[in-house]
């Protein structure tokens, strides 16, 4: 970028010190910096770092499995959506089968506390401790990317992108942040995660007939159910 005078536009300037000195007007400048542009190993490493914090779940109600998601917001706790673990008829999840992304660990979920309103349950690991966890953000915007990372159809992880559609679309009273993210049976209780990686949703319902109408709990809404879980219980959930 060629260094110029930004008041009177001379080319003839000083250049010292990160600055510009334009001698005939008088003016200084800082130096613009260049912009960096995050190269696409960058972007495939902040990827795997999300993925290393969600977690495949399968949970066994009655005699069906059900399939869905869950991420972990600390070493031993787990957020998912409480319709994931109810079957027909309202019958609970008798085991709660969570595996990461590699493969090469299997998680035993209990359920701690949930609420049905919210379709949000807190889970807990019996058996490993997470090393990646989850840090929600309650700043959200219009436009911005996203990205999901979900158990679709029940065949394992996998990351979908998309934008913010609306970031306060009100369903059934219940603020949701919709997204263009393209979901699908399995991604229930899946990270919502924007371009920094923090969580800024949970993605809870999709619409059948619009593929880019998608719904995730805000973080918002997260945090408030946590709130309420450790003072009720006096765990530390976070």
């Amino acid at each position: 970028m060629k260094n110029i005078c930004r008041n009177c536009g001379s080319e003839d300037v000083i250049v010292k010190d990160g600055k510009i000195y334009c001698p005939y007007c008088g003016s200084s400048f800082e130096i613009e910096k260049k912009q960096e542009v995050p190269s696409q190993s960058e972007d495939s490493s902040k990827i795997d770092k999300m993925f290393k914090k969600v977690v495949s779940i399968h949970a066994l109600c009655g005699e069906a499995t059900k399939a869905g998601t869950a991420f972990f917001i600390s070493s031993k706790y787990a957020l998912t959506n409480a319709h994931v673990l109810f079957g027909e008829d309202d019958v609970k999840a008798s085991s709660i089968v969570g595996k990461n992304y590699e493969g090469n660990k299997t998680y035993d979920f209990e359920i701690v506390d949930l609420d049905m309103d919210l379709d949000i349950a807190l889970l807990e690991s019996k058996n490993f401790s997470a090393f990646n966890f989850c840090v929600l953000t309650e700043l959200v915007n219009n436009g911005e990317e996203v990205f999901a990372i979900g158990n679709s159809k029940g065949e394992g992880l996998c990351v979908v992108n998309g934008l913010v559609s609306d970031k306060n679309r009100i369903v059934d009273g219940i603020p949701y942040i919709m997204c263009s993210t393209l979901v699908t049976n399995g991604n229930s209780g899946g990270p919502l995660y924007n371009s920094r990686g923090f969580v800024v949703g949970m993605i809870s319902m999709s619409t059948p007939d619009v593929a880019m109408m998608n719904y995730a709990l805000p973080a918002k809404a997260m945090n408030l159910f946590l709130s309420r879980v450790k003072n009720n219980k006096g765990i530390p959930v976070f």
